[in-house]
């Protein structure tokens, strides 16, 4: 009899701890449901994790959509005390329309978001959300709403007056960027505030936790906008020919205007919640990186005005950000593996003893193309080689693809250089149709796949997390770089062709 009994209990012990792992498991799930009305159909939605909120991180994925008639729904499990997901579906107007952006998620979240036409708003619909842990997110759709009515405002190129290579003072283009700078400052402003109102409306229903992380989200937001309001117009003028007297007049009355802003008062905020807020993060990195203020030792501004967890995190994400880009970064890395406790951020920081160092050997990649023949590195020796890594369903993916078809084509007769476009799709079929859709790559590209056994490899040599991903490799077979300008604009894309011209002149 006691033998009966001690196995029944070892039964009951071993099914309550079943159950308690299994009640654990689905605590910590996330289920978001989207459901649209009958007379507008979404054929694919598109949802985006982020554990972190940060770009090239592990926990970065799409979920994959289970579908039935008039919704989808996508499962997830959140480790996280928190998670960001956005969702979007693809259009042939605009490339893809957003529904939420970055939309805080907790575990046990259980919403159903309704998505309906409506011609009134930018992007043509308007949601609703119901189910467990709804409010949050009808909280930040009201937020966003406020967001996208300024963002709406500031997309014009200026004019501007040139005179023998050289902008002149006073003309429209100076003229533009101090009256613009000003403008969407106050405008900015006038939008911290109404979200201010907003979250104070949804205070009692948000509970302490999710109050205080929305509202560093939105002090964040305001002084992220700002930052890249001022960092825009001074590139653009920096990059150009200009007198330096003149440059420098306009970069005081620049920094002037921006000095003179609404300040939001981040000491209100306790740093468990500022450690979690994603716009935060981003404000802090890009006011320390830029050379506009003129920190000499950027990493060490964020080593000595920072503690703890919220300290790792953000020179986690720095040298995430501008590690390629950045003096003494090897050293710099060394040290703060002395002291940088958090586990993932430990292992952000020793990925970049990785090969994507300049001067480091190339990974020997073997990849299929489309039609089964295998490409080796070695097949290109003796050429500089600029390889893009891309996944279907990724918008910046297509934006690069438009940008490098011209730089493509300007190379085409030259036998020293060569593109490769590597797909990260695990659906072989997947990756040959949006070849010939021509969304994702250009006519001068050779198309290689690592959607087979071991390709993913090269994927985790670089330790790639975001996509698109370029790296340039000189004729020797050796890293040039992992980070090189982006093509998005005429002085962008000639400092890439320069660099490309320089490395397929050297023997």
């Amino acid at each position: 009899m006691k033998k009966i009994t001690i196995i029944v209990s070892m039964l009951l012990f071993a099914f309550i701890c079943k159950a308690h792992l299994i009640d654990r498991k689905n605590s910590q799930r996330v289920r978001i449901s989207v459901v649209y009305d009958s007379t507008s159909p979404i054929d694919t939605l598109l949802l985006e994790y982020l554990e972190h909120s940060w770009d090239r991180l592990p926990g970065f994925k799409f979920i994959p959509a289970q579908s039935s008639k008039h919704s989808h729904y996508f499962d997830l499990v959140n480790q996280e005390q928190i998670a960001y997901i956005s969702l979007s579906k693809p259009s042939k107007r605009t490339r893809y329309i957003n529904f939420i952006t970055r939309f805080i998620s907790e575990p046990g979240d259980d919403v159903t978001i309704n998505i309906l036409k409506d011609s009134s708003l930018f992007n043509g619909y308007s949601l609703k959300f119901s189910g467990k842990g709804s409010i949050k997110y009808q909280c930040q759709y009201d937020l966003s709403k406020t967001s996208e009515k300024t963002m709406k405002q500031f997309y014009k190129q200026p004019n501007y007056t040139i005179r023998n290579r050289l902008i002149v003072k006073d003309s429209i283009y100076y003229k533009y960027f101090l009256i613009n700078l000003e403008s969407q400052i106050k405008s900015e402003t006038k939008t911290y505030i109404t979200n201010l109102s907003i979250l104070e409306k949804y205070k009692n229903r948000l509970g302490s936790f999710m109050y205080n992380l929305l509202k560093a989200q939105v002090y964040g937001s305001l002084e992220d906008s700002n930052i890249s309001h001022l960092i825009f117009p001074y590139t653009q003028v920096k990059d150009r020919s200009l007198i330096p007297q003149y440059f420098a007049e306009i970069e005081n009355s620049l920094l002037n205007t921006y000095r003179h802003r609404y300040k939001p008062d981040f000491k209100q905020i306790p740093d468990q919640y500022l450690t979690l807020s994603g716009n935060y993060i981003s404000y802090i990195i890009k006011r320390t990186a830029d050379t506009i203020f003129d920190k000499k030792d950027h990493y060490g501004y964020l080593k000595s005005n920072f503690r703890g967890i919220l300290r790792d995190r953000l020179i986690a994400a720095y040298f995430t950000r501008y590690y390629f880009e950045k003096e003494n970064a090897d050293i710099n890395v060394s040290d703060a593996l002395t002291f940088v406790k958090t586990d993932y951020c430990k292992s952000i920081l020793q990925s970049f003893n990785n090969s994507l160092k300049s001067g480091n050997l190339a990974y020997s990649f073997e990849l299929p193309d489309s039609s089964g023949k295998i490409v080796k590195l070695n097949d290109f020796k003796g050429k500089v080689l600029l390889i893009d890594f891309w996944f279907t369903g990724c918008s910046g993916c297509r934006t690069l693809a438009d940008q490098m078809r011209p730089i493509a084509k300007h190379y085409e007769t030259n036998n020293r250089i060569a593109f490769v476009s590597i797909n990260v799709d695990q659906d072989i079929s997947k990756w040959k149709n949006s070849i010939q859709s021509g969304k994702y790559t250009h006519t001068n590209s050779i198309d290689l796949s690592t959607g087979i056994v071991n390709g993913k490899r090269i994927i985790n040599y670089y330790k790639i997390f975001a996509y698109p991903t370029v790296i340039i490799i000189d004729k020797k077979g050796k890293i040039i770089t992992g980070s090189p300008p982006e093509p998005n604009n005429p002085s962008s894309a000639k400092a890439l062709t320069d660099l490309l011209d320089r490395s397929i002149s050297e023997d």
